[in-house]
């Protein structure tokens, strides 16, 4: 039985604090470890290692964690339990670090990391089933709200706490995912299509089939982890932007205006999301627009102009985060939504992961150029993007039918 309109707007506030306090002590974790690590052992290396070891394992976790979700007789118990292991190992860490072997500290971590993607793919593959199809686009817009909120509430919250010792802010980011896993574990959430019904639908069992079957949803996949490459790389970029200009301080400032620009374009798109057939375009023309203002950066490479650029940057990055998750939600099969998002979500993070290290075997080029590299990547994306679709587009008119796409569904 459908559930009403006021029964949707709590079910969805629900969603969003279990996902908000998952996600904040996953985002503040990346910069809580690294404190941890130095405060008591002195070691920036460690720091880096323990990032490490939380987000690599996602990038390999990903489908197997989507393919739990999809095939859970129970899916909110599955992601309350994937979310609340993932907080429980960060709180030990928290407790661990410098105190413990570091192999063992790296063991907690992996085993974070190989539930993280619960965090993010997994919990956004379910949101559709909580609205009607009709009210999904504007969920998937709260939802970007919800991730750039908490990427900038995460490593607040730990610069905050982090002078009175950087213990008690990651063990209170972990007590915070706790109480996140309980409230989703709780949601609404029905069994999907697994299996034997699965097989009869002819459809691939794995979602990286699936993006190279789809071209839509291959072109979207694509433009969003090509773009990453630049936002990854962005971090160390503005690092040595801010140490050249003689404030490293000043770094965390400038990058937060990133977020806080793709916030006030989530709640641009929440307002007057597009459709989702005219969300892929969205991704790919949206991914342009955010890397026009980082390139102009490179003509003016001083503190307050890069972070006015990236605030700039952002309002586009707000509704394209938006429309990528809306074209998953559509171009997937039921049985295999946390699938796609899983993977969809490993994949960037691997493109960010790649964009650092790339910006760091650089970092000793003009700042001009790295500015206009880091610009250069959602560019050359959401141009090619916007080829890709228009080529699948006319193939699709050419054979005269709409393609694979998959209507959002409800079972509730």
């Amino acid at each position: 039985m459908d559930a009403s309109p006021v029964e949707e707007v709590i079910q969805v506030w629900r969603y969003v604090v279990g996902a908000g306090l998952a996600r904040t002590a996953d985002e503040g974790a990346r910069v809580g470890l690294v404190l941890l690590a130095v405060e008591r052992t002195g070691s920036a290396s460690l720091g880096g290692a323990l990032v490490a070891a939380l987000l690599v394992p996602q990038v390999a976790a990903a489908p197997l964690v989507g393919r739990a979700v999809d095939g859970a007789a129970r899916p909110a118990r599955t992601l309350g339990l994937l979310l609340g292991g993932f907080a429980v190992c960060l709180g030990l860490t928290a407790a661990a670090v410098g105190r413990v072997p570091p192999g063992l500290v790296l063991v907690l971590l992996v085993a974070a990391g190989s539930m993280a993607p619960a965090v993010t793919g997994g919990l956004s593959s379910r949101l559709g089933e909580l609205v009607t199809p009709s009210r999904a686009p504007r969920a998937f817009g709260v939802d970007s709200i919800v991730y750039n909120v908490c990427g900038v509430a995460g490593p607040a919250l730990v610069g905050l706490l982090a002078p009175g010792g950087s213990g008690p802010p990651v063990l209170l980011l972990a007590v915070g995912g706790v109480i996140g896993a309980l409230v989703v574990g709780r949601l609404p959430l029905g069994p999907r299509r697994r299996g034997d019904e699965a097989r009869r639908a002819g459809r691939p069992r794995w979602a990286g089939s699936l993006m190279m079957r789809d071209p839509v949803l291959g072109a979207v996949t694509a433009v969003s982890c090509v773009g990453q490459v630049g936002l990854g790389a962005l971090g160390v970029v503005v690092a040595v932007v801010a140490a050249r200009s003689g404030s490293v301080q000043s770094a965390a400032l400038v990058l937060a205006a990133l977020p806080v620009g793709a916030l006030v374009g989530s709640l641009a798109w929440t307002l007057r999301p597009a459709s989702a057939r005219r969300s892929p375009a969205v991704v790919a023309w949206g991914q342009l627009a955010v890397g026009l203002p980082i390139a102009a950066a490179a003509a003016v490479p001083g503190l307050v102009a890069v972070a006015a650029l990236l605030a700039l940057s952002g309002l586009a990055l707000g509704p394209a985060t938006g429309a990528l998750l809306l074209t998953r939600q559509r171009r997937s099969p039921p049985h295999q939504l946390a699938q796609v998002f899983s993977l969809g979500a490993g994949l960037k993070l691997a493109a960010g992961a790649l964009g650092a290290a790339l910006a760091g075997l650089v970092a000793d080029l003009d700042l001009w150029v790295l500015l206009l590299a880091c610009g250069s990547a959602p560019v050359v994306a959401g141009l090619g993007g916007a080829v890709a679709l228009r080529v699948a587009d006319r193939a699709v008119v050419s054979r005269g039918h709409a393609g694979p796409e998959a209507p959002a569904r409800r079972t509730l």
